[in-house]
């Protein structure tokens, strides 16, 4: 490890906190968490955990709840656009080769709304 990352956008601190609220939130749910930030030169996986034998590839989008919105009406996940998810799936079958990995698979997208003035997060799995 030894590097601290350094986050100087509103919006990486953001996506470091919804990262957090992720992984507390998988924890809760009895996941292990494998890796953060798994990175190769084709791309990068937020989280991967396993559960019940199933190993678990996770994307966070996590954003800010403004009041005028609605918790409903409002989706992170409309921005992972298709290029974005073959990068992903592309990125976890590049990680499932390399570690030889002869489980069950999933790729997920976990949505992360924080509302800074409750101090509360939604947080949902939506499968790719």
């Amino acid at each position: 490890m030894g590097m601290i990352r350094v986050f100087t956008s509103k919006t990486q601190q953001i996506g470091q906190l919804g990262e957090d609220l992720a992984v507390k939130y998988l924890e809760n749910k009895d996941f292990s968490i494998i890796e953060r930030n798994y990175t190769l030169k084709q791309g990068e996986i937020d989280i991967i955990a396993k559960k019940d034998e199933i190993l678990y590839f996770f994307e966070v989008k996590a954003s800010l709840f403004k009041n005028s919105v609605s918790y409903e009406t409002y989706n992170p996940a409309e921005n992972m656009h298709p290029k974005k998810i073959e990068k992903f799936v592309r990125t976890a079958n590049l990680y499932v080769m390399n570690n030889q990995v002869s489980r069950e698979i999933r790729v997920v997208l976990l949505s992360v709304i924080i509302n800074q003035q409750e101090k509360t997060a939604k947080i949902e799995m939506i499968d790719f």
